[in-house]
Formats: C-alpha cells, structure tokens, sequence
C-alpha cells in the first residue's frame, strides 16, 4: 500500500507539473516537453501490460486473494491518473483566464486602428508602435502565437483573434476571440466562453 501511495504521488505530480509547464511563462516553459496526457497513459497502459504478468504469477505461485488484489490495483491506478489529469486540466484552464485579462490591450489597440483609419490592420505587427509597444504575444508555455485572421462573408465578426493550443499529439485546441463575443456550436468539439474569449475543445 504504501509503494501504491508513493507511485500515486508521483503520477500526480508529473501529471500537474507537465501541465503547468505547458502553460507556463518562459523560461520554465522550456522544459515542456511531456504531454499530461501523455503521463498519465503512460501510468495506465504500463501498469496494463504488467498487470498480466502479475496475474499469472499470482496464480502459479501465490494465493487467489493475491491475483485478484493485483488485478483491482488497476481501478486505483485509473482514478489516481484521473483525478491527476483533472486537476492539470484545472491548472491549464485558469492559465487561459489569466490570459483572455491580459490581452485585453490588443483587442482595444485593433478597435481603434481600425476607428482611426477607417480598415482593419492586416496583421498584429501593424499596430506596432502607434497602438501596441511590441508584437503582442501570450508569454504563455508553448503557445505563444497569437493569429489575427480576417473572417470574409456574412456575420458580425469581421476578424477574430486565434491561438493554436493543442493539448495533446493530434488534436486541434484552440483559444479565440471574435469581436461579438457571441460563440456559437462549432461542429467537431466544445465552446467553451472564458470571459470575453472562448476556448474550443476539439
């Protein structure tokens, strides 16, 4: 029990401080290189493939009780992993919040070019330095792009404002503003609003 504690603390750990190095301001955010997702796979599926060799033995050599004991420590290493990944995913959402506050000037410095001359930058950098000291970025772990995109057709929003945040190896995240602040369903995940911006869960 007390080797199960151990190696619980240290999934939950690896787990929140993988997640918080995603999201974390330089220079820490170097050091970002697992996935929390990742970490915690790793955690279940390692233990699955040595769950059978486990049972086996318990069979040949130990008592019943000890097979079936080996065999239920999955569910405890499953709710650990979770909870662990939960928490990260808590740990990475705030980031986002502290970040939609922070680039407050930005979407103010867009508003008013386009007030003052009558059409939209073409880019971020044009803001700079009348609106903006420097090139806006998040100084958020890995994702420090921000994109300013032109949205053509029929709508309120003119232009909205996205950051690539992938969460794990194939997956789509992403972090965006429009000026209407009106998020509505996007086939293919889930609209989450985080103050003026929305998070999308792919």
């Amino acid at each position: 029990m007390s080797t199960f504690a151990v190696l619980s603390s240290i999934t939950i750990c690896l787990i929140v401080i993988s997640s918080y190095l995603v999201v974390a301001p330089p220079p820490l955010s170097s050091l970002a290189i697992l996935d929390p997702l990742w970490v915690g796979l790793a955690v279940i599926l390692g233990f699955g493939f040595l769950n059978p060799p486990l049972v086996i033995i318990g069979l040949l050599f130990e008592s019943k009780r000890s097979c079936l004991a080996y065999s239920f420590l999955l569910v405890p290493i499953v709710a650990v992993t979770t909870f662990g990944l939960n928490l990260g995913n808590h740990i990475r959402m705030c980031a986002f919040v502290d970040l939609a506050e922070r680039l407050d000037p930005v979407i103010v410095a867009i508003n008013k070019y386009e007030k003052d001359r009558g059409h939209l930058p073409g880019n971020l950098r044009q803001l700079v330095p009348e609106y903006l000291a420097s090139p806006p970025t998040t100084n958020m772990g890995i994702y420090r792009h921000i994109e300013f995109e032109l949205i053509a057709g029929p709508g309120e929003d003119a232009w909205e404002l996205v950051i690539p945040c992938s969460s794990r190896l194939g997956n789509f995240d992403e972090f965006f503003y429009q000026p209407s602040e009106k998020y509505l369903h996007r086939s293919g995940g889930v609209i989450e609003p985080i103050g003026k911006w929305a998070y999308f869960h792919e």
